[in-house]
């Protein structure tokens, strides 16, 4: 895509490491997630329907379905096991990797996702992550949902765990990792009270490690049933416009590591369940926009770091 020439898109790094397109497929522990209090948090927003859970009855012929409709609608022909639900390291360890295993062996995978919360990495979980690889060679990430490197912003989303966690269990991945996994962090931008220098402390605090090596991106959504609604709808906040956002970005691209591979800058969700932002462009509009502006501002990925030319 376009915005591959900006950003280290993580789509271009997909394409370079495997040498073609790559799909992802959701994979569910099955698990609910241990704290369920994060403020925002809405499941069925963030976790595409028919995610697999292995061991479950069926679970392979609907992975057989899922990729067939990864190569109709992506022309895909390898695939990412994703756990994207919940908290995916909750649990025993040993059946969480007999599922990290199952969904890593099958056919065509070259990559296995696991997403969690920093206060659920340990030891043992990461050892269970290293050995579900099929060949030295496969593709291992943790994604770890940090939002925010400011404690009080942490406390007003209820997150239940400090900013301290974070660096705990990125450092405990490294070591125990072998090398061999990666981390890619989930950050949220709009927090109320947070200004644009507090969301690039955040962006240059979380990427500061080399086992981090990829970065999740979206402004905070406001979504029905939810407690931030209920706040939101009895004393209104200040979130973020869509124009607001690709300036902000703008600034965050140029504070990135060039290695940093970017996994997300938008976040969309059915309209019956969202509140607000409500913004006039989807997200492939909203990536057109972002590269127009790196474009017409001369930005790149890490430009800040040296001086971008102007």
């Amino acid at each position: 895509m376009p915005l591959d020439r900006y950003i280290n898109t993580f789509n271009r790094y997909l394409q370079e490491r495997f040498g073609g397109r790559v799909a992802r497929i959701s994979f569910d522990t099955g698990i609910p997630c241990p704290w369920g209090r994060c403020v925002f948090c809405d499941n069925a927003v963030f976790v595409p329907r028919g995610a697999i859970v292995p061991g479950r009855r069926g679970w392979r012929d609907r992975l057989v379905f899922q990729k067939k409709r990864m190569v109709g609608r992506y022309g895909a022909h390898k695939y990412l096991a994703y756990f994207q639900s919940g908290t995916s390291t909750s649990g025993d360890p040993r059946k969480l990797g007999r599922m990290y295993g199952a969904a890593a062996r099958t056919e065509d995978t070259v990559g296995l996702i696991v997403s969690t919360r920093p206060d659920y990495v340990t030891e043992e979980i990461v050892r269970q992550v290293v050995q579900s690889a099929p060949s030295n060679d496969f593709d291992l990430w943790i994604e770890i949902g940090l939002q925010s490197a400011h404690e009080r912003s942490l406390a007003f989303l209820e997150r239940g765990h400090d900013v301290a966690s974070y660096d705990t269990a990125i450092d405990m991945i490294h070591r125990v990792g072998e090398g061999r996994v990666k981390v890619a962090v989930h950050l949220i931008a709009g927090i109320p009270g947070e200004t644009s220098a507090d969301v690039l402390e955040t962006v240059r605090f979380a990427t500061r490690h080399p086992v981090v090596q990829g970065v999740k991106i979206h402004h905070l959504q406001v979504y029905r049933g939810t407690r931030l609604a209920d706040r939101f709808e009895s004393a209104p906040f200040a979130l973020p416009e869509e124009d607001e956002h690709i300036v902000l970005l703008g600034e965050v691209i140029k504070e990135l590591p060039p290695q940093v591979v970017v996994m997300r800058f938008f976040t969309e969700a059915p309209s019956a369940r969202l509140i607000a932002p409500r913004w006039d462009s989807n997200t492939q509009e909203l990536l057109k926009k972002l590269e127009e502006y790196c474009k017409n501002n001369t930005i790149t990925q890490g430009c800040g770091r040296n001086g971008c030319v102007n």
